[in-house]
């Protein structure tokens, strides 16, 4: 976001800084908000509707900041993809890691977490770079990102759910004073 938002918006260096830093803030608290809401509500329901409402809402969103180039497009309509989008990630990465098998779940989550991310968080920044120069289009990230979304929706839908029915976390459970009957 730091590159689009100084060499395509035309920001200044701060405020392309300080969009990529509120929104890993954001999405650290996003993060922690999936995690809970998947503990609460099941894993598949909070990966999937969030995912639908970022994929809906990306665009409209791009749209604004490409046309208004303002810092408040910018930071609020990051921010508020970011949450969103950033909601389902906790209940993903948790089911991932229930599907596989407990003697090398470790191992085997961290070498596709690892792969994904250098394949597709490597090569984004001067793949869309490029696109942008070949198209001069401001809203390739909007496009870039509907499809890495539409990918990411598409595997939610085929996981199953993980969490147990009927699922107290342990937080809660240590909170709970049994009652006596009269």
């Amino acid at each position: 976001m730091t590159t689009y938002a100084m060499n395509t918006l035309h920001v200044s260096a701060p405020l392309a800084f300080g969009t990529t830093l509120i929104s890993n803030v954001v999405g650290i608290a996003a993060a922690l908000l999936g995690g809970l809401l998947a503990d609460r509500a099941g894993r598949r329901r909070i990966m999937i509707w969030p995912q639908v409402t970022a994929l809906l809402m990306t665009y409209p969103v791009f749209l604004w900041i490409a046309e208004s180039r303002s810092a408040f497009a910018l930071l609020g309509g990051l921010d508020v993809l970011t949450l969103i989008g950033t909601i389902p990630y906790s209940a993903f990465y948790v089911s991932m890691a229930e599907g596989l098998p407990r003697n090398i779940r470790g191992g085997a989550f961290a070498t596709i977490y690892a792969f994904a991310i250098a394949i597709f968080g490597g090569t984004a920044q001067p793949i869309v770079t490029w696109l942008i120069h070949l198209t001069g289009s401001a809203l390739v990230p909007a496009w870039y990102m509907l499809f890495a979304s539409a990918a990411g929706l598409f595997a939610m839908l085929m996981m199953p759910e993980t969490a147990p029915l009927n699922f107290t976390p342990n937080y809660k459970r240590a909170f709970v004073t049994p009652r006596r009957l009269p």
